[in-house]
């Protein structure tokens, strides 16, 4: 997190290029949830006293205000969230309903920090089809080195898309809302 995360956005660089020693500086949308998990679920996983505790919720915040910040429509986030010019990527908002969701539900962030995880939820429930699909999710994604690249990939139905849309509406049922 210290190398990925940048300290104005909040957000984290998909990869990390050895040679140059720098991020990659791209924003990618789904990496994005995989970071936000990391951090709601080990920061519930540590007592409270645990020395690495108070970075990880620093980090979940900063987090979360970016993507706050980056929301290009009510519960929607371009797979490179701070690059308009790119599409909607169904499996962001999929990631933010459950991780800021559960970051709520476990205490970490302010229970107003909920309405960004609801309207995340929403909009990710709008996007399943009739028999369970959920279409706009970008392929296999591998790192690269600037936004057209990550703009460029097709999108369809994967289960990298799937499971975070799954894994939010049981996160809904466990604080007690409606899936």
């Amino acid at each position: 997190a210290r190398v990925l995360q940048d300290k104005r956005s909040g957000l984290f660089s998909h990869g990390f290029d050895d040679a140059s020693g720098q991020p990659n500086a791209v924003h990618w949308g789904r990496g994005q949830g995989w970071a936000l998990l990391g951090l709601v679920d080990t920061a519930a996983e540590l007592p409270a006293g645990h020395p690495a505790r108070a970075e990880i919720r620093q980090r979940l915040e900063a987090l979360i205000d970016g993507l706050a910040d980056t929301e290009a429509a009510a519960g929607g986030w371009h797979t490179v969230v701070d690059a308009p010019e790119t599409y909607i990527e169904s499996s962001v908002g999929a990631f933010v309903a459950l991780g800021v969701g559960r970051a709520v539900r476990h205490g970490l962030t302010s229970p107003a920090r909920q309405e960004l995880a609801d309207r995340a939820w929403v909009a990710t429930a709008n996007r399943v089809t009739a028999d369970g699909a959920m279409p706009g999710v970008s392929d296999a994604t591998p790192v690269g080195q600037d936004v057209a690249h990550y703009g460029d990939r097709p999108v369809g139905v994967f289960p990298w898309g799937q499971g975070p849309a799954l894994l939010a509406a049981v996160e809904r049922l466990n604080a007690g809302g409606v899936a």
